[in-house]
């Protein structure tokens, strides 16, 4: 399923949130949108269930969606695996034993 940038922004917001719900007042505030593109990406989620309103003006995120973000931010994440990958400079032989303390020696630091 696709989402556009507001909606995203809406989905993260709630789910940032303690208890998963915000006004809509805050949410609108951090969206940094209009009031029209607002009210429209919040009517299109609550159409796809992905969040339902509470109370007057207060939005809940719904299970669907934080298993779609979720999901997503998961494939973001394996994606990349360039993190993971240790430079090889760094990579040595050399084993500490327990309880030996280790002091880096400025000598061998490289500029």
């Amino acid at each position: 399923m696709r989402l556009d940038n507001i909606e995203l922004i809406i989905i993260e917001e709630l789910y940032k949130s303690s208890k998963l719900r915000l006004s809509g007042y805050s949410i609108f505030k951090k969206a940094n949108t209009t009031i029209k593109d607002f009210n429209d990406a919040i009517l299109k989620l609550i159409e796809k269930k992905f969040i339902e309103e509470v109370e007057v003006l207060t939005y809940k995120l719904t299970n669907s969606a934080k298993e779609w973000l979720l999901s997503k931010k998961n494939k973001k994440i394996s994606l990349n695996n360039d993190w993971k990958k240790i430079p090889s400079e760094f990579k040595t032989n050399y084993k500490l034993e327990p309880n030996q303390f280790y002091i880096p020696n400025i000598k061998l630091l490289k500029d």
